[in-house]
């Protein structure tokens, strides 16, 4: 029984931090957005009626007229919101592996693939110029001196998905907490 937890929770992990999820989701809430922009939001259901004749009793039915308080555009702001949420928590674990622990976890095909700089003095023997070089033995014996640089630009994907969290959260703290009030009125009355 608890493989197959463990088989389902994979799963979510897995669609959660899916881009095709967050592309879906953003493209499903750009069109929500986009026909809460063409049709006026928070009117009047004879207001609607009278500006839409056709579509009017369609725009009340689906709930169009108040599209970013409604359930769909909120459910899917909340599902792009724990998707990003799980994200971030995973280039966390990526970005702090690759921070801290770059030189350990280098391996020699990734070595053989990198442009090598070598500067060797009258033993033939490599030289360490610079501050920031760490020596690591692999197994077949062979002493490498690496220095692994840009690491912080890491950390650029990790604040972006911090962000978005941020972000989405505060829109549907906003969506749920926020009280609207209307006032109309004609010009020069009482």
């Amino acid at each position: 029984v608890s493989s197959i937890i463990l088989a389902r929770v994979w799963r979510l992990n897995k669609l959660l931090v899916s881009l095709k999820t967050a592309v879906t989701l953003l493209t499903a809430l750009s069109l929500l957005a986009l026909i809460g922009t063409l049709v006026p939001q928070g009117r009047e259901a004879s207001e609607y009626l009278r500006l839409f004749p056709r579509a009017g009793h369609w725009i009340l039915a689906t709930g169009s007229d108040d599209i970013f308080h409604g359930g769909i555009f909120l459910g899917l702001l909340a599902f792009l919101g724990i998707s990003a949420l799980f994200c971030t928590y995973t280039r966390w674990d990526l970005t702090r592996a690759r921070l801290w622990q770059r030189i350990d976890r280098v391996t020699l095909s990734e070595i053989r693939s990198l442009p090598a700089r070598l500067e060797l003095d009258h033993r033939n023997s490599l030289i360490k110029r610079e501050v920031g070089w760490q020596e690591r033995t692999l197994t077949d014996g062979t002493l490498i001196r690496l220095r692994a640089v840009g690491r912080w630009a890491l950390v650029g994907g990790l604040f972006f998905h911090l962000g978005l969290v941020i972000i989405l959260g505060g829109g549907l703290w906003s969506s749920m907490a926020s009280v609207a009030t209307t006032v109309r009125g004609l010009e020069g009355g009482e």
